[in-house]
């Protein structure tokens, strides 16, 4: 079978679209499956751009893009909404999709999932610090190359990079 590479997706045999498989299943396992949405939001600085990120944990920190899961009822665009709240307090609103992905990961609960990721460009509405309920979650601000360098899965950095292409910045 051919692999044709088309935009963001993968054709595979005649009309067949695939979204970009990230992390690594264990044959022992078997993944749920989970839709999750994340957020791009960057605002200017004196050095550059900087972009929103949540640093997760208490002391041995991760790095993640503010989002999540996708509560029942909800559409991927207003979960991406509600999580960038409880993550980090600002109030943000969708300007547009970006991609797509697969990505295999094990929750803290232990609970194996092939996430579904909906990567959306977000814009800053206001600052809301009572949204902000996620005590493990704080909001940091990151150069393109700490975004990179410190996110925790590497199918989220590659995303943060087709918007940057997509955006003429990468």
């Amino acid at each position: 079978m051919t692999l044709l590479p088309i935009g963001l997706l993968t054709l595979t045999g005649p009309y067949m679209a695939t979204i970009k498989q990230f992390g690594q299943a264990r044959e022992t396992l078997t993944y749920l499956p989970r839709i999750g949405a994340y957020g791009i939001l960057e605002k200017a600085s004196q050095d550059g751009p900087l972009y929103a990120c949540a640093r997760i944990g208490y002391s041995d920190f991760t790095y993640d893009l503010p989002g999540g899961a996708v509560d029942p009822g909800e559409t991927p665009d207003q979960a991406v909404v509600r999580e960038f709240g409880e993550e980090t307090g600002l109030l943000v609103e969708v300007v547009n999709s970006v991609t797509e992905i697969l990505h295999y990961f094990i929750h803290v609960d232990g609970t194996p999932y092939n996430n579904h990721c909906h990567f959306f460009e977000m814009r800053l509405l206001a600052e809301r610090p009572e949204a902000k309920v996620e005590a493990d979650h704080e909001l940091v601000w990151l150069t393109p190359l700490q975004v990179f360098l410190l996110l925790k899965n590497e199918g989220y950095a590659w995303a943060f990079l087709v918007w940057l292409r997509a955006k003429g910045k990468g």
